[in-house]
């Protein structure tokens, strides 16, 4: 009876401590500043982790000057496999990154440049599009723009404050891509602009030619920061407005004249949706007099919008904002009404980054976060030295914490992006100059940092796929691996069974002859929670989690 007591004990702390699993982390950069921008996971299962550099030394080689453009691929199990850079011989820096249809990849960011790899600048700094083939080589590059400023990567306000701004590119329905970003130009390929800095969507063909552009706004600055394409083929774009005129209504905004008679005015958050050939269907402020600044949309299940940012205000549409800056989402319906929205946070300042849908209906959140009280728990530098860590908070469907972790160490540690991954979990890229906590020591300045976590390891969330199954699961360390023989996924030549730890650590890798339905496998492995893997040839072919109790 002791015994038995005993076992349910471990059972239970397994799972009710545990919230993120950090599965792996990995850091990488050369021995200046490397920041991570974007991730996406690729057609192999594995990932490619976008951002920018200065560094010029034995990991990080032939900077072209100032900041370049800089591409990891990375495995399925965050291992580098190769890496290039891309730039000019001023400032050239990243922000967005998809796959092509070819396999490719397709890089979105910002240059001053026009030599090296950059030609075409329209003056000023252009947006700069780089297509390569599926190891990172050049197939064409495009500059986009006017005279003025396009694609802002930063914002500095009237108000003096800077903010993120973006430039967002995302495949499209047709086979093309969709160019989201801002601009004060009004000359070059740029036309239409309502004064300052406008929304700029720009439709391109597969081959990156333009086949329309307009821009979106009022009387006052409008900066986008995320765009998406929706199932009918129509598109929403967010980030934040000081406008209240043209195109912007309902906004919140608080605006005075400072000392110099330069007129200042708040932001809100401000969502947009076009058709097909861009004529704006809708259109919607939200916010309070304070500061509302949103930097990442997706869509939801019912058809509707997640918005996520953060928020300065406490009056308006913003309610119980802890501190002087709290995560604020806003949950939308298909034609954009409001149907919730919260604040995340504590005392200090939190400033969500990214958010993206789950597969159970509810929402992940990441971004940068200051405090270590109210809703916060595990920072990393409790005592206040000023040290940020990731914040990532995964949320139901009506916006309440299902689960919330920070991951860092005692320095400055930040998240750029989240995606969900093909297993359940979640990658989230950043930055990290800490080398203490969670983050592995080096002896660079700021790095990119991936981190792979997922959400759960109860018994009801161990996943398997294409009729193949582990079990017993919990074991003690034996147990059979079965599957359909007419699985026509696996190779009797070319079939890995792997068991990785909570680290990413690769524990047990064993080639399996594909001959009968069940085949017995024995460990040594100790009390814990692992990830197993089937790799046929270059792709994972089924994948789950494994308790092992003794």
């Amino acid at each position: 009876m002791k015994k038995s007591i005993v076992v349910l004990f471990i059972s239970i702390s397994l799972f009710t401590n545990a919230q993120f699993v950090l599965q792996w982390q990995h850091r990488f950069g050369g021995l200046a500043t490397d920041q991570a921008n974007c991730i996406i996971q690729t057609s192999d299962s594995g990932y490619a982790v976008f951002g920018n550099t200065n560094s010029n030394d034995s990991v990080v080689y032939g900077n072209h000057g100032g900041n370049d453009y800089l591409l990891f691929k990375l495995d399925i199990n965050g291992n580098e496999e190769w890496h290039r850079w891309y730039g000019s011989s001023v400032d050239d820096i990243p922000e967005s990154i998809i796959q092509t249809p070819d396999g490719g990849y397709l890089m979105a960011g910002t240059t001053n440049g026009n030599d090296g790899d950059v030609s075409g600048n329209h003056g000023g700094s252009d947006v700069w599009l780089i297509k390569t083939d599926y190891l990172g080589f050049i197939k064409w590059q495009k500059c986009y723009g006017g005279a003025g400023s396009d694609g802002p990567i930063m914002y500095y306000g009237s108000n003096y404050q800077s903010y993120p701004a973006g430039i967002s590119i995302i495949n499209t329905l047709d086979g093309g891509f969709m160019l989201g970003t801002s601009t004060n130009s009004n000359s070059g390929q740029v036309s239409g602009n309502h004064g300052g800095y406008d929304y700029w969507l720009v439709k391109l063909n597969d081959s990156g030619a333009i086949q329309w552009q307009k821009c979106y706004g009022g009387n006052q600055d409008e900066i986008l920061t995320s765009v998406i394409q929706n199932s009918d083929g129509s598109y929403a774009a967010a980030g934040y407005s000081a406008s209240d005129s043209e195109q912007v209504t309902s906004n919140h905004n608080h605006c005075y004249t400072d000392y110099y008679y330069t007129t200042i005015c708040s932001y809100d958050y401000w969502i947009i949706k076009i058709d097909t050939a861009g004529n704006l269907l809708w259109e919607k402020s939200f916010g309070g007099t304070g500061d509302d600044i949103a930097t990442s949309i997706a869509a939801t299940n019912n058809g509707g919008y997640i918005v996520a940012g953060f928020t300065m205000s406490t009056d308006g549409d913003v309610i119980g904002n802890h501190g002087y800056e709290n995560y604020w989402l806003v949950r939308l319906d298909s034609t954009g009404s409001l149907l919730w929205k919260s604040c995340y946070g504590g005392s200090q300042e939190e400033e969500a980054t990214s958010v993206v849908a789950d597969n159970n209906g509810g929402f992940m959140v990441v971004g940068n976060s200051y405090s270590y009280d109210i809703q916060i728990t595990n920072h990393h530098d409790s005592a206040g030295y000023g040290g940020g860590d990731i914040w990532a908070v995964l949320l139901d469907s009506s916006g309440t914490i299902i689960k919330q972790n920070s991951f860092g160490g005692l320095m400055n540690d930040g998240a750029s992006c989240v995606i969900k991954t093909n297993d359940g979990g979640f990658a989230i890229a950043g930055n990290t100059n800490s080398n203490d906590g969670d983050v592995t020591p080096s002896n660079t300045e700021v790095d990119f940092w991936v981190l792979k976590i997922n959400t759960d390891v109860g018994l009801n969330e161990i996943k398997t796929g294409n009729n193949v199954n582990v079990y017993p699961n919990p074991n003690n360390g034996d147990f059979i691996f079965s599957y359909n023989q007419s699985n026509s996924q696996f190779s009797a030549l070319q079939t890995q069974f792997i068991i990785t730890d909570v680290t990413g650590r690769t524990v047990l890798q064993k080639n399996l002859k594909i001959e009968n339905e069940k085949i017995s496998i024995n460990t040594n492995l100790e009390n814990g929670i692992y990830f197993w893997q089937v790799n046929s040839g270059n792709k994972t072919t089924a994948n789950g989690k494994l308790v092992i109790l003794k």
